[in-house]
């Protein structure tokens, strides 16, 4: 019998180990009588007055600290017998109802921690060569006092804190404001499952609820407004915008607020932040934004964690019901009109379909730039020159070779782009068709290499 005892109870720490590994050095004296088990680990003992908690250790799996791992182990038995009740005037109800807050969070402040299992009294332990079980118990009645004393301990404290946001948030303070509610808040959480009313000045007043109230309402005062509805880049502002917010509350400016911006920029996102000056205002400089992206937008919001001293995960979490309303504010990017000017000459003869010139207008409209005929419109002016000349012959082929010089000028007539290209050479069965080829020839290399570097260098 000694010996199936043991074998099953290796069996369960093998179930309970799942994939680990257990090595043992040698094998237990089976001549040893196992003591017999003590009443409270044959039948549980009952729970009208005390909650009780056992829990026990494999002296294999914890040869150094198997009576901490019992002790650990019995203390969760004990705290999973009081049951957490969230009564429906309480904060937690709120949360779970009305925001989308973290359900595994909330969860968790439901979830009894052992660290506020006060009064609890060892009562026995058991052991055998192989394992060690421990017996807890604690006074209902003892638990409840306790419980009710840190209760009104934290709620005391919370309402100071409340009366102390409530009037930072008077003196214009926001920041401080925010920091008195998010801590009066963050004091509760233990009972945050409870109805924890306080007497005030209007009546009864269930604090977690009313801080809430007063800190989304703080933030709903709180306004954001851009110097214009959209954010503009072009050529006459370099593509480049220095952006101006204005951050009050109430219509008062905001100062010390700190601004997060964010837009796509041409290789990922741009991010940046800036504090709010005496009136109120920050700046964003939005350049190098992402060329093709049509949905590209200045992201705006407020890192309310920038007002909080050292927060805490619990702060973290509230403040994610509270942030005040984002802003999106398009970007336009408004490519430049161009005016094209070509000559491309072919042996001294002017060419009737303009080889190059296509390639580039085609290369143009296919990225949104627009193109013109009248010279007042337009916003660049691409001058392009091309020619060929006879180069002889190569293996019964007539060899004609080219030269394009390509330019883009502003309207003060500043160069912004020039480029050229020589002796691009042109095989066919006559010269004539030979400059042609050359020609075509080039106006591949453009639309390979010379267009997208154009185009960079005018955005």
């Amino acid at each position: 019998m000694k010996k199936i005892a043991y074998i099953l109870f290796l069996l369960i720490l093998s179930v309970s180990c799942g994939k680990q590994k257990i090595v043992i050095s040698s094998l237990p004296d089976l001549s040893q009588k196992e003591p017999d088990r003590p009443d409270w680990l044959k039948n549980r003992p009952s729970g009208n007055y005390d909650y009780i908690g056992i829990g026990a250790a494999s002296k294999i799996r914890n040869p150094d600290d198997y009576t901490h791992v019992a002790k650990n182990n019995a203390l969760s038995d004990l705290s999973s017998e009081i049951s957490v009740t969230v009564r429906s005037n309480s904060f937690l109800y709120v949360l779970d109802r009305n925001y989308k807050f973290d359900e595994e969070f909330t969860q968790g402040i439901q979830t009894f921690s052992d660290q506020n299992l006060e009064g609890f009294q060892f009562m026995d332990s058991w052991e055998t060569e192989f394992e060690y079980w421990v017996f807890y118990k604690l006074d209902k009645a003892l638990y409840k006092e306790n419980f009710e004393s840190r209760r009104k301990e934290s709620i005391n404290l919370s309402y100071d804190l409340f009366q102390k946001g409530k009037e930072q948030k008077d003196l214009g303070d926001i920041g401080g404001a925010l920091q008195m509610f998010t801590k009066g808040l963050a004091t509760l959480k233990e009972f945050w499952g409870e109805s924890n009313s306080v007497s005030a000045e209007d009546g009864e007043i269930f604090l977690e609820n009313e801080i809430l109230f007063e800190l989304q309402s703080m933030m709903n005062d709180i306004s954001i407004l851009p110097s214009d509805d959209k954010v503009i880049l072009s050529l006459y502002n370099d593509y480049k915008s220095n952006f101006e917010l204005n951050i009050s509350h109430k219509n008062k400016p905001l100062k010390n607020a700190k601004a997060t911006f964010a837009f796509k920029g041409e290789r990922s996102t741009v991010e940046h932040d800036f504090i709010s000056n005496e009136n109120g205002k920050a700046y964003v400089e939005v350049r190098n934004v992402r060329k093709d992206d049509r949905s590209n937008a200045l992201e705006v919001g407020l890192d309310l964690e920038y007002w909080l001293d050292n927060a805490s995960q619990i702060e973290k979490e509230i403040l994610k019901i509270v942030r005040p309303k984002q802003l999106s504010i398009p970007i336009i990017l408004e490519k430049p009109t161009f005016f094209i000017k070509s000559t491309e000459i072919n042996l001294g003869i002017e060419m009737g379909t303009a080889l190059i010139s296509n390639v580039i207008k085609n290369g143009l409209t296919q990225k949104e730039f627009k193109l013109t005929n009248n010279l007042n419109e337009a916003d660049l002016i691409l001058q392009l020159n091309a020619s060929t000349e006879k180069a002889g012959t190569s293996y019964s082929f007539y060899v004609a070779h080219c030269d394009m010089e390509m330019k883009v000028l502003n309207n003060q007539g500043n160069v912004v782009y020039q480029n050229a290209l020589h002796d691009v050479k042109g095989l066919n069965m006559d010269f004539e068709q030979a400059g042609i080829k050359a020609l075509s020839n080039v106006a591949e290399k453009v639309k390979r290499n010379m267009l997208k570097d154009m185009i960079n260098s005018v955005l």
